[in-house]
């Protein structure tokens, strides 16, 4: 699942020239993604995409997290406003953000309307 992730990020900010931060974010280890694939039971396609969208919205959140907190490691390497500045760190947050709301809204308007939900309790918090 690692390689659909990171491929979703570089996909995203290629338009902006941001494709080179795609390895950064892909840092972590993906637990809630492994988690809902062993709960499933069986891994499918729309599992996956419904994973990348769970992981982009996760990793938005990080990002504007260590820019508020002023975090400087996460994963044992610099958090991304560190070397990306803040106006573009928060861009990418952004950028990743509806992302992921993107691939929800194609998959099913459900899991769409859930990942708004979480998205704005996150950012209301």
């Amino acid at each position: 699942m690692t390689r659909e992730v990171e491929g979703e990020y570089r996909r995203a900010l290629l338009p902006y020239g941001l494709a080179g931060h795609a390895g950064e974010l892909t840092a972590g280890r993906l637990v809630r993604s492994r988690l809902a694939a062993v709960a499933a039971g069986e891994v499918s396609d729309r599992l996956i995409r419904r994973c990348v969208a769970l992981e982009l919205l996760h990793t938005s959140t990080l990002i504007h997290d260590d820019i508020l907190d002023k975090g400087t490691v996460r994963h044992g390497v610099p958090t991304l406003w560190k070397p990306a500045g803040v106006e573009r760190a928060l861009l990418l947050g952004t950028i990743v953000a509806t992302t992921g709301l993107e691939i929800a809204q194609v998959d099913c308007a459900e899991f769409a309307r859930a990942f708004l939900e979480t998205f704005q309790r996150v950012n209301g918090a």
